[in-house]
């Protein structure tokens, strides 16, 4: 399992979109400059690893999403990869991030920084185990521990393919050991996710991963926003 995290850089957003489909040129042009560049780079980079996976060039990929739902991979062996993205801005960037496993994955990244009413999201978002905890908590530590549990629960739910809601107001995560896991007895429908929590410090970003692998996720991250297909 590999994780890329990149900032978007729009010096090099023409290179990423040379890789891409008409159809995902097509969607792009019709976005907002700063969508549109999270989208080029995040397709082009899940295009190049995929690729790199199954032997294949990234522009000859086909990748389908209908409406808003999820990016589907039109091969012979789809049902051997699982993939993910996600993206965040942190401060005037963009970062976006993919991973590309042997099965289901799910990744989520978020900036710590950002303005949010933390305990009023926390009262009304989570699960009771997981909100005493936040709760019982104050100011930086407060601010990690609520965002390293909305990345894995955002995770859990790509993963599973759930309903965010739920999946928010349900689970419960515990954190003490050198990994995250799920609470037990955990949901039938949750049982064997994997759970990871990574954090890059001088940014400020936090990323949560749930995957069917064991792992740990080879992680690479890449401040430059360079792309090479």
């Amino acid at each position: 399992m590999r994780i890329w995290i990149k900032r978007v850089d729009p010096d090099h957003i023409a290179n990423a979109l040379s890789i891409l489909s008409q159809a995902e040129r097509v969607r792009a042009d019709g976005m907002t400059s700063r969508s549109r560049g999270r989208f080029i780079i995040g397709r082009a980079l899940l295009r190049r690893e995929l690729a790199a996976v199954l032997g294949l060039d990234p522009a000859d990929m086909i990748l389908t999403q209908p409406g808003a739902g999820r990016v589907v991979l039109d091969h012979v062996r789809a049902a051997d990869v699982g993939f993910s993205v996600a993206h965040t801005a942190v401060g005037g960037d963009d970062y976006v991030a993919v991973a590309v496993a042997s099965a289901p994955v799910g990744i989520d990244i978020e900036w710590t920084h950002r303005t949010l009413d933390i305990p009023r999201m926390t009262a009304r978002r989570f699960s009771p185990h997981d909100r005493d905890r936040v709760l019982a908590l104050s100011g930086e530590t407060q601010r990690r521990s609520f965002f390293a549990l909305w990345t894995l629960k955002e995770a859990v739910v790509k993963w599973s393919d759930g309903k965010l809601l739920d999946i928010m107001m349900t689970t419960a995560f515990d954190m003490s050991g050198s990994r995250p896991a799920l609470c037990q007895p955990a949901r039938a429908d949750l049982l064997g996710a994997q759970l990871f929590s990574s954090t890059v410090e001088d940014i400020g970003l936090m990323l949560g991963c749930a995957a069917t692998e064991p792992g740990p996720p080879s992680l690479h991250f890449d401040a430059r926003g360079c792309f090479e297909p």
